[in-house]
Order: C-alpha cells, then sequence, then structure tokens
C-alpha cells in the first residue's frame, strides 16, 4: 500500500486554513455584490416585461444629460486640483526641516475620514466671518477640495516614500534637479497620483451631499431624486448606468497603475529629495499649498468651536442626539468587526500576485463604481424580495449596506500593513506550528493586530460619515447621526448642527488616530525586527 504524499488533498478535503480562507472571500462577494446583482436582475426582469418604458430611462433627457457633464466635469476639476495641491504641499511635509511642521502631517491624517458636509459648515461659517460670498459651484468645489485634500497629500507621500534615493542621486549627476524632480521624483510617483486622483475622482462623482447643501444639482441626485418620487428601482439603476459605465473604465485605469506600484518605502527622513534645489516660484507654490492645507484644519476646528458656543451648548446638542449617536456607534461596530475576516482573505489574495490579481483587485475597487443609494436599493431589492427571510426595516441592512461599501477600504489598509511587514515569521509559524489554528493564535493575529485595528478603526471612520446608502435603508423610527446633521444643515439651527459637527469631527479624528498609532506601531515591530 503506498504512503500518500505529505500534504496532497483530496478533491473534497480542505484544511482549516482553506476553509477559513474561502469562509472570508464568500462573505466578501456576498456583502459586496449581491446588493448590486439583486439590482441587476430586478432592472432587467423589469426591462423585459416592459422594454418601452424603460428605454426612456436609457436615453438621459437633455436636463439629465447636462447634469451628467456637469458631475463628470466637476469630478475632474476637483480630483486635478486636490492631487496638484496635494502633490506639492507633500513635498513641502517631506522636505521641511522644521519638526513642529513635518509632525503636523499626522494631524491631517487623521481627519481624512470626516465627512465633506462638515467641511462644508466650517467653510461657509469662515466665510459668512469675514463677509465673502460662499455660494453656488465656487462653495461646492472649494468644500471638496479642502475635504480631499488630507486623503491627497497622503496618496503623494506615500508615493514620494516610494522614490528611491539612488534614483535621485544618479539623476543628479547628469540632469539639472528640476529635470529630476520632475523625470523622476514625479515621474516614479505617478502610479500613486493617477490612482489617488481615480479614487477622488470617483468619490466627488458618486456624491451629492455638498452640492445639494449649496442648491446645485448634480446626476446621482438626480438617481436619487427619482428613486424617491417614484419608488422605482429599476429605472434608477437603468439611469446610473452611464456613470456605472464611466467609473468601471476609470476602475480598469486604476488597477494597472496600482499594479505598478512596489510597495516598499523609505522612512528615513534624510531622503535625497531634501537636496534637491528648486526655482522659487516652485517653492512658492509649495508654501501656498502646504498653507492651503493648514487653513483647512485650522478653519475647521476654529469655526466649528466658535459657532457651538459654550461646553454646555455642545453636551446639550451631543445629549438630545444620543438616540442617533447610539444607532450610529451599533452599526459602525458592528459592521468594522465583521468586516475584519472579509479583508484579511481578500488581502491574502491581492499579496499573492498570481493570474487572479488584477481579477482581485477590481473586486476590491468595485463598491467605487455604484452610487451609493444604488447600494441601498438594491439592498431593499435583496432582503424585500430575493431572500426567504425579511431583514428590510430592521438594523441589520444598514450594517450590510456599511460592509458593501466600505470593506474594500479594509482590504486596502491590511494589504498595505502585510506589504509593508515582514513574513518570515508567518511562514515560519506555518511550517513549525502544530495546526493553523495555533500559528492564527500564536503568530498570524498578534503580527497582523496593528493592521487589522487600523483597518477596523478606518471602517468605522468612514461608516460613521455615511449618507447616500443608510438614508435609504434605515428603518422607520431611526436615524444616524449622519442623517440628523444633514436634516439640521437644511433647514437650520447653528448652533446645535455645529456642536454636532464638531462631536463627528471628534470622533471620527479618533479613529485616524487609531489607525495611526496602528501604522507607528507596525513601523516600530518592523524596526525592532530589522535590529
Amino acid at each position: 500500500m503506498t504512503a500518500p504524499c505529505p500534504g496532497k488533498k483530496g478533491i473534497f478535503s480542505l484544511s482549516v486554513e482553506d476553509i477559513i480562507h474561502t469562509g472570508g472571500l464568500i462573505l466578501y462577494l456576498a456583502v459586496v455584490f449581491l446588493p448590486a446583482g439583486a439590482l441587476f436582475c430586478l432592472s432587467f426582469l423589469s426591462y423585459v416585461q416592459d422594454p418601452f418604458y424603460y428605454l426612456e430611462y436609457l436615453i438621459p433627457d437633455i436636463r439629465q444629460f447636462s447634469l451628467f457633464f456637469t458631475s463628470i466635469f466637476l469630478s475632474f476639476a476637483v480630483s486635478a486640483g486636490t492631487m496638484a495641491t496635494g502633490f506639492f504641499a507633500a513635498v513641502f511635509l517631506w522636505r521641511t526641516k522644521i519638526k513642529i511642521l513635518a509632525n503636523l502631517k499626522w494631524l491631517i491624517f487623521i481627519l481624512i475620514p470626516v465627512p465633506p458636509y462638515v467641511y462644508a459648515l466650517s467653510c461657509s461659517s469662515a466665510a459668512g466671518v469675514a463677509g465673502v460670498s460662499f455660494t453656488g459651484w465656487t462653495a461646492v468645489y472649494f468644500v471638496y477640495l479642502i475635504s480631499f485634500l488630507p486623503f491627497s497629500i497622503l496618496i503623494c507621500l506615500l508615493g514620494l516614500a516610494s522614490v528611491k534615493s539612488d534614483f535621485i542621486d544618479a539623476g543628479r549627476i547628469f540632469s539639472p534637479d528640476g529635470e529630476v524632480f520632475s523625470k523622476i521624483i514625479a515621474g516614479l510617483s505617478k502610479p500613486f497620483l493617477i490612482a489617488g486622483g481615480i479614487i477622488i475622482f470617483l468619490l466627488c462623482l458618486m456624491d451629492y451631499s455638498v452640492p445639494s447643501l449649496y442648491s446645485r444639482s448634480v446626476y446621482p441626485l438626480e438617481i436619487f431624486a427619482e428613486y424617491s418620487s417614484s419608488g422605482d428601482t429599476s429605472g434608477a439603476f437603468l439611469m446610473a448606468l452611464p456613470l456605472v459605465f464611466i467609473s468601471v473604465l476609470l476602475v480598469l485605469t486604476a488597477v494597472r497603475y496600482i499594479k505598478e506600484i512596489s510597495w516598499e518605502f523609505s522612512k528615513n527622513p534624510d531622503h535625497s529629495i531634501n537636496q534637491l534645489k528648486f526655482p522659487g516660484y516652485v517653492n512658492y507654490i509649495k508654501i501656498t499649498a502646504f498653507l492651503i492645507a493648514f487653513a483647512g484644519v485650522f478653519v475647521l476646528f476654529i469655526t466649528l468651536i466658535s459657532e457651538t458656543g459654550s461646553a454646555g451648548l455642545f453636551f446639550s446638542s451631543v445629549t438630545n442626539a444620543m438616540d442617533n449617536i447610539r444607532t450610529t456607534i451599533v452599526i459602525c461596530l458592528i459592521s468594522s468587526v465583521v468586516c475584519i475576516p472579509a479583508a484579511l482573505a481578500v488581502s491574502k489574495e491581492l499579496i499573492k500576485n498570481h493570474k487572479y490579481s488584477n481579477l482581485w483587485w477590481i473586486l476590491v475597487l468595485f463598491p467605487l463604481v455604484l452610487p451609493p443609494p444604488l447600494t441601498g436599493m438594491g439592498l431593499i431589492s435583496l432582503w424585500n424580495g430575493f431572500m426567504p427571510f425579511v431583514l428590510h426595516g430592521t438594523l441589520i441592512v444598514p450594517v450590510f449596506a456599511l460592509l458593501s461599501r466600505f470593506t474594500s477600504f479594509a482590504v486596502i489598509i491590511l494589504f498595505v500593513f502585510s506589504k509593508s511587514g515582514d513574513t518570515l515569521l508567518i511562514d515560519a509559524a506555518q511550517i513549525f506550528s502544530r495546526g493553523y489554528l495555533d500559528s492564527l493564535k500564536g503568530i498570524i493575529l498578534p503580527l497582523l493586530m496593528p493592521g487589522i485595528a487600523g483597518a477596523s478603526a478606518l471602517f468605522f471612520a468612514l461608516g460613521l460619515g455615511e449618507l447616500g446608502a443608510t438614508l435609504i435603508v434605515m428603518p422607520p423610527g431611526e436615524a444616524t447621526l449622519t442623517m440628523r446633521i444633514y436634516n439640521y444643515l437644511h433647514y437650520g439651527g447653528s448652533e446645535t448642527v455645529a456642536g454636532l459637527c464638531l462631536f463627528m469631527t471628534l470622533l471620527t479624528a479618533a479613529a485616524g488616530l487609531i489607525v495611526l498609532i496602528a501604522i507607528k506601531r507596525d513601523n516600530h515591530s518592523e524596526r525592532y525586527a530589522d535590529d
């Protein structure tokens, strides 16, 4: 009788590791794609039953064409302006020798998850105090620019950190510093800049909260208005297809550039970029970009604190909204924990870099192609029509809405942590441990804990500001903190809304601080391992 080969498995034989990993992948695919799949099936069936009626949704009228191209132009302008400003601000922060200014980037980073509507309130308040008119598309553009700038600076700093000093030193031998900066530094940072710009473009394209605050219409708001007036999910989905088509093309482009990133970063502050000498006008641009970023942070806190009035009014606003705060925290906590198994499994697929890794990157970025209201409509279609048990009308559906929208961001955080860490201990644990569960409990989870904490905290912070999907799926009588704030922003209550926006900022900043601590701890562990 022939002894079996070590490690060989039968067709139906799965190890514990395979079962856990497969379960995580199934969880991710289910929470992300089931709502979109249900919406697609429902729309297809409706179109087949009455093609002439739904054909009008596929052919936009003149007004819808105008809104569509307005949204495209706005998103492009915001993306280009934000990435350009963020790049020069990042160069300033990377080169500065003033420690206080260099450390300011950490404050900027923890404000990345702050919702754009909070910046809308702070900018409008500051403009009112200064006696400056702050309305229309100018206000919409500036609010988006300020709100996406922290994310842009982070992406650009990662791009700068990915440039090896040897390339800069070699380039300075044969070319002037200006060419080294434009061809080597900016050139090697291009994958980060393009991928980051595409993400900002898509986030802006799918959002309607800021334009609606300034009485401006965009195409996603038209989709939401159509669903609100008719309740026709199929018509709303067909209307959204132009947005989805553009977004899919951009996601495919982003994946191409993401695959070019090495994910190896320099942590040395004495980078060769510090020795480059720029023309005077470039220095002015860098300082101006940094001042814009600093002003956004400064104005955010100063206006919210001054508009709140006093500590008593702040606590009164928070106390009156305690039911909404409790609901929001419960939903975000549950979903931020549930997302981790799925994020771990998918990030592992991305790390493998096999022939399907491009497909997995597309699946990870898929939530960016779907307008948030469609996620809510898909969940209603799923739980109220396709599933044998009805969850529509419960708080479980908002949990699924957050999972569908933000699990991808947890995947990316865990992927970056895993790529920047040392996997030798994990490989050794899988070889010498008594079983996968032992290595998971003793080695893998402790090593990945900073990444898990960071991914969960970022998910929690993003969930706090979610509006588009939760606005549709929240059960009657329930509302999140963002829904309450958004209502106040439209109908008044300046002191109350300022207090709630300040509380939202502090809450999201606290979650961002957890992400920052996780990054610091991961870097410390990596240096300790190297020693």
